[in-house]
């Protein structure tokens, strides 16, 4: 960090996600230290990690850049931080221990990278400030550094781990000669091509992935038998339908599947059937494409940008569908007594999350998401599947919302639920 940058930091201080002042100490006061040890643990388990800046004292929420004395800056040498913070990180942590001047003030600043590997948990205990086992975080509903404890907390811990994992993956695969692109994560729609793909996905999209989950499924037996049996469980309710067919555009016929890519108005899609009875799909949110919207001579909701909201109704929406659509598939008969469901959203990050429901009041605050994707799997026996689409719809509904900051009960989004599949009325 250069002086010009802690300089604009320090001319209005605000405690961020990524950002915690510590007010000046000893590296050899332990009590001290280890409150910068936890600081240090929770930037290390955040995505982008973040920076612990001492000499900043905060009254009430008030800061002061006081900076610190000759005499504390003497202990607070980079080999003597590392070494304390190795006693308390298992894994170790990556951080970089700078001393910068900003008006006649010395400042010590802690570059704290993200883990590189696995999540960093505490090893050693300290009275009051720090237990051994813990993870520490910085949760999005408040800029400090705290255990690990809540649900949403946690899995975008376990998020970030799987995604390093993931990559380690790639790069091991890529060194022996072979080609997997992270979308590959749904192979067969990755290698679709075409405009309409490379249309849905130049924005924020989600998708569906509906398979047997076990070997021996009967399957299907011919292209027409798909088809015909598509147009049975297609869904059709609160003016949304999945997926969405149309008379006038037959799908694709393909050796062993049924392919259809469409764009009409705001509704973009992508989707193949194989007669394995596994169904593959991504479609665009909705809420991304308004500005299609002007072929159909609709004005575009104020201040609109792709990219920028979506409706709790919309996010709801996509669930119930896509759960009701897989109950309706498994209940052919041809997936066998095991169905898995996949469900991918991505684009969240920095998206505000909107009141899109009829006859409720719209946040008195901002629900931005500040992980990017989500990514949830289930594998369950076909008979338990159309009873519990609701139940399922919430429980991920739940889980999906979260990310956004907004903790909602179950029965709350059950009713919900129960009036979109009811046929409640929707604009889209």
């Amino acid at each position: 960090m250069t002086p010009e940058e802690l300089e604009r930091i320090l001319r209005t201080p605000r405690e961020e996600r990524g950002l915690e002042f510590k007010g000046p100490g000893r590296r050899d006061q332990r009590p001290f230290f280890a409150i910068v040890v936890q600081a240090v643990l929770a930037m290390a388990n955040r995505r982008d990690g973040g920076q612990v800046i001492l000499g900043v004292n905060d009254d009430d929420g008030r800061f002061e850049p006081v900076g610190l004395s000759a005499e504390e800056l003497a202990t607070w040498g980079s080999d003597h931080v590392l070494d304390g913070l190795a006693e308390y990180a298992d894994p170790s942590v990556d951080v970089q221990c700078y001393h910068v001047e900003v008006a006649g003030k010395t400042f010590v600043v802690l570059e704290v990278n993200e883990f590189e590997d696995q999540p960093v948990a505490c090893k050693k205990d300290f009275p009051g400030t720090l237990q051994r086992g813990a993870f520490y975080g910085r949760p999005r509903r408040k800029p400090e550094s705290t255990p690990v404890t809540t649900q949403a907390d946690m899995r975008d811990l376990i998020e970030l781990a799987t995604e390093k994992r993931l990559r380690r993956i790639l790069a091991v695969t890529a060194g022996a000669g072979a080609s997997l692109e992270p979308e590959e994560s749904w192979p067969i729609l990755a290698h679709m091509g075409g405009e309409t793909t490379a249309t849905i996905r130049s924005r924020g999209w989600w998708s569906l992935v509906v398979r047997p989950a076990r070997t021996g499924a009967p399957g299907f037996g011919s292209l027409a038998e798909l088809d015909g049996v598509l147009k049975e469980v297609e869904v059709q309710y609160f003016g949304y339908r999945f997926p969405r067919l149309y008379t006038d555009v037959r799908p694709d016929r393909h050796q062993g599947l049924l392919e259809q890519q469409t764009a009409v108005h705001e509704f973009l899609q992508a989707w193949r059937f194989f007669q394995s009875g596994a169904f593959v799909w991504q479609g665009g949110y909705v809420s991304d494409w308004q500005d299609r919207e002007l072929l159909r001579e609709r004005p575009l909701p104020p201040n609109w940008k792709h990219g920028g909201q979506i409706g709790v109704g919309e996010l709801l929406a996509y669930l119930t569908l896509g759960f009701e659509f897989a109950a309706r598939l498994g209940a052919t008969g041809k997936l066998g007594n095991h169905i898995h469901i996949e469900l991918l959203f991505t684009s969240l990050r920095g998206r505000s999350l909107t009141m899109d429901l009829p006859n409720r009041a719209q946040f008195t605050s901002r629900r931005i998401a500040q992980t990017d994707t989500y990514f949830d799997e289930i594998e369950l026996p076909t008979s338990d599947l159309l009873g519990r689409v609701p139940a399922l719809a919430c429980q991920y509904g739940v889980a999906l919302l979260e990310l956004f900051g907004w903790d909602v009960d179950l029965p709350w989004c059950r009713h919900i639920v129960d009036q979109l599949r009811g046929g409640g009325k929707r604009a889209r």
